[in-house]
């Protein structure tokens, strides 16, 4: 699988201006850094996963740094394969705004979406699995000859302060598949976010 190195790049999502420290291993000898083979939602329906979702776990990245907070993802239909991505976050010391695309490509994996922002490459952004109404736990991961891996996961949620089901319910969709949570930590979102970041996109 592509790395999600542009997003979320965007963050995840999330952004790649915002999918967290850098998730990167690199082993040598006997210890491979490869990643898990998984799979995505297969009835994937993506007018069910338009609207506001908001980031509340995930693997500290270069784009998202650990001290990022306040994360929310805005999905709105663009084409019948596509959606609008609009991702807002505090990261650092300042707000940041992203805005870019998701298409899927592929009719037999629906829920494998590449990730489009101005001035990146490409990037994996696959639904593991999802409720539509609750969570969704989204992810990508990437090995260099089992020697260097890039791995991104986003937990997400339909509100700010989800329940303790909830985050057991996004947990379990990535240990289910063999994703290890050792490098996961808490996105905050503390009740002084407001969302109203950035400019807004012109879709």
């Amino acid at each position: 699988m592509r790395a999600l190195t542009c997003l979320f790049l965007t963050f995840t999502l999330f952004a790649s201006q915002s999918e967290a420290r850098s998730y990167w291993k690199l082993t040598f000898g006997e210890t491979k850094a490869s990643c898990p083979t998984v799979s995505t939602k297969s009835s994937f329906d993506i007018e069910q996963y338009l609207g506001d979702w908001y980031q509340v776990q995930g693997i500290p990245s270069f784009f998202q740094p650990a001290d990022t907070h306040c994360v929310r993802a805005t999905y709105t239909r663009r084409d019948d394969l596509s959606i609008n991505v609009r991702n807002i976050g505090i990261f650092g010391s300042g707000d940041k705004e992203i805005c870019g695309h998701a298409d899927s490509k592929d009719p037999s994996n629906p829920a494998q979406l590449k990730l489009y922002f101005p001035g990146t490459p490409e990037g994996d952004y696959w639904v593991l699995d999802t409720d539509y109404e609750n969570w969704s736990a989204v992810y990508s991961c990437g090995d260099i000859f089992g020697l260097i891996k890039f791995e991104y996961a986003f937990a997400l949620t339909r509100t700010p302060h989800p329940s303790a089901e909830v985050i057991a319910a996004v947990d379990k969709a990535y240990t289910d598949q063999g994703v290890s949570l050792e490098e996961f930590i808490d996105v905050p979102q503390p009740d002084d976010c407001t969302y109203d970041y950035g400019q807004g996109c012109d879709f």
